[in-house]
């Protein structure tokens, strides 16, 4: 077995890794060698928390490479009956993954600070701290090595939020994670591990039932009102906003289509485009700006051109945001605007809560593929269901 782990060995993110392969049953697992001696910026996000950590393969624990003594905490999450401690104040929650992703961790976050003196930090990445800042029930934390949290809930299993967990107590650790990918390493580092596993239903429902709330008490996602200097100067009144992109160009409309879409759906309003900063997403906004305007559409595009500050900003105040799966729709819904969703490789049932003011069409019922892109969606059957949709809602 040490000659199958020598061999195996290898360095991730200065980290030495065993990968051990057991045989019997197929499991694969990753545990710790020697201490990591250090962690990179980029992976923390804060250039001045960068410290040394040393692991004690012991207690399983991870303290400061420095004079000081190893964090020593006098409130745990579970006391010597195994019973859970709600009082306990200020929790971590670690979340780095796409932005659409940590809005739908939003009513569980909530929820976890609901039991507490204090709202929960939430660690992600930098680049999303806009949004946090509007998530109600959190605040945004900027220490990744701060000693201020007596436990932490970990929501992916990357490794760079995994070593954001690591200087709580082993017993106040908790990995939320779907039951399939749980592996030897998560079970020496975390104490606690529950299974985040979505079956049919949505994902923020699944979170928030999996940290302990019911179903009963469920409300999806929402954002506070941005503040008044996110907005954008010289932004008319009333206008839709159109989201034509996702970083899964499977998931994305041909420019075409929507143009076509638009132009006979008899909009008379404003139409702001807005897209992701990439070379093919600006393009396609151009491509459907040229298309709209040749038919006579009033249409601005701010595509690349807006941070997230004011995309937050805009999608807080269209009368409709028109998109595809993907942040937009998240956004828009939890600013409980109207919202016109398309649907094409994904599964809505994992990532749409429909509400009269947030509809869904989805390529699956118009396609036997069993992941089909978003352009199987007939045009006609989304121009009835847009027309629909606006006279429902008196747009």
């Amino acid at each position: 077995m040490d000659k199958l782990a020598s061999r195996n060995a290898h360095r991730t993110v200065g980290c030495s890794i065993h990968r051990v392969e057991q045989t019997e049953n197929q499991l694969k697992y990753l545990r710790p060698r020697t201490a990591p001696q250090s962690i990179h910026r980029s992976l923390l996000g804060d250039p001045d928390c960068l410290r040394s950590l040393i692991f004690d393969r012991a207690s399983c624990e991870f303290r400061t490479d420095s004079t000081e003594q190893p964090h020593d905490f006098p409130c745990h999450a579970y006391n010597a009956d195994g019973d859970y401690n709600a009082s306990m104040n200020t929790p971590r929650i670690i979340c780095r993954q796409q932005l659409g992703d940590l809005l739908l961790h939003q009513p569980a976050t909530e929820f976890l600070s609901s039991s507490r003196e204090d709202d929960a930090l939430v660690l992600t990445r930098t680049s999303h701290s806009a949004l946090v800042e509007l998530m109600p029930g959190v605040s945004l934390g900027t220490s990744p090595m701060s000693t201020g949290c007596e436990e932490s809930f970990c929501f992916d299993a990357k490794l760079s939020s995994i070593l954001l967990s690591l200087n709580v107590k082993r017993r106040n650790r908790t990995l939320l994670i779907p039951a399939k990918k749980i592996n030897a390493l998560h079970r020496s580092l975390f104490g606690n591990i529950i299974d985040s596993s979505k079956g049919n239903r949505y994902t923020a429902l699944a979170l928030f039932t999996a940290v302990g709330g019911r179903s009963a008490d469920f409300r999806p996602p929402r954002l506070r009102p941005p503040p008044e200097d996110w907005h954008l100067p010289n932004i008319p009144e009333r206008y839709f906003l159109l989201h034509p992109t996702s970083a899964w160009q499977r998931k994305c409309l041909a420019p075409q289509r929507w143009v076509s879409v638009l132009a006979n759906t008899g909009v008379r309003v404003p139409i702001i485009l807005t897209s992701g900063g990439t070379d093919w997403e600006e393009e396609t906004c151009n491509t459907i700006e040229n298309g709209l305007l040749d038919k006579g559409l009033d249409v601005r595009n701010l595509s690349g051109k807006t941070s997230l500050n004011n995309y937050l900003a805009l999608l807080s105040r269209s009368m409709l945001t028109l998109c595809v799966d993907g942040s937009s729709s998240h956004i828009s819904s939890a600013f409980s605007r109207p919202t016109f969703t398309l649907f094409g490789p994904t599964n809505p049932v994992h990532w749409h809560w429909p509400t009269p003011a947030s509809v869904r069409l989805w390529a699956r019922d118009f396609s036997s593929e069993r992941h089909p892109s978003t352009n199987s969606i007939p045009e006609d059957a989304i121009i009835r269901a847009l027309s629909s949709f606006l006279s429902d809602n008196a747009l």
